[in-house]
């Protein structure tokens, strides 16, 4: 459970990248993987991770379900490993502030509350 506060907004950037894996025709006509970067929105708020992929699509992640986060430090920008509990990995390029992000990923994890002794 969350500590009973509103969302704050912790970190935005409109100048993201969702790395995304497409499958594409090989040669022999089989479906090989394709990897592309898609232009995206990076909205991280105090309970969720959204991800504002184009007009049409959002991912939205609870803060709670973000395992592992993993940075490429020392650049101008980061690729950002997100490791979610329902198996899928999220790899996001920020180009902004991309330390920031991370620093602020972190600080909504650790605000989770913990669960009262007894609660399910």
């Amino acid at each position: 459970p969350r500590c009973p506060s509103p969302p704050a907004v912790l970190f935005w950037s409109p100048r993201c990248e969702l790395v995304r894996v497409d499958g594409a025709d090989g040669s022999d006509g089989r479906q090989e993987p394709n990897l592309r970067l898609i232009r995206a929105g990076l909205l991280l708020t105090t309970a969720q991770l959204c991800v504002l992929a184009d007009a049409g699509n959002a991912y939205v992640m609870d803060i709670a379900s973000v395992q592992a986060v993993e940075e490429a430090r020392s650049r101008p920008s980061a690729l950002v490993t997100i490791a979610s509990t329902s198996g899928h990995i999220w790899q996001i390029h920020v180009r902004d502030e991309p330390g920031e992000f991370v620093a602020h990923l972190r600080r909504a994890r650790s605000l989770l509350c913990s669960a009262p002794a007894g609660a399910v």
